[in-house]
């Protein structure tokens, strides 16, 4: 999946301030302050997504297609609260992606 995010995004990344680009990142490597990421690092003890209550990962992947809890905002956001892959990168641009994540991971219950 990274390989898509990063072939559909490349050449919006340089143009980016470093706020949007550290989001960026986070989002294309999965190495930000999400619980899969945060056990890896030894820093929480468990995986699974806070929000939705449901006993998966709480990955980038989770966070922007399935967590069932972020599912108005996805709706709010990308006008489809179970997006694709190929909807969000066909028809969004990467800042509103990066918005979308940034609202969201500062919601953490």
């Amino acid at each position: 999946m990274k390989k898509f995010w990063v072939e559909g995004f490349k050449g919006d990344l340089h143009k980016m301030n470093r706020k949007n680009l550290r989001i960026a990142t986070h989002i294309l490597t999965g190495h930000g302050q999400l619980n899969k990421y945060l056990k890896y690092m030894k820093k929480t003890a468990n995986s699974w997504c806070l929000r939705c209550g449901v006993q998966e990962d709480e990955t980038v992947k989770h966070i922007m297609f399935t967590c069932p809890a972020l599912w108005r905002d996805r709706l709010n956001h990308f006008e489809n609260p179970t997006p694709s892959l190929w909807e969000i990168i066909d028809e969004w641009p990467l800042t509103r992606i990066i918005s979308f994540y940034d609202k969201v991971t500062k919601s953490i219950v």
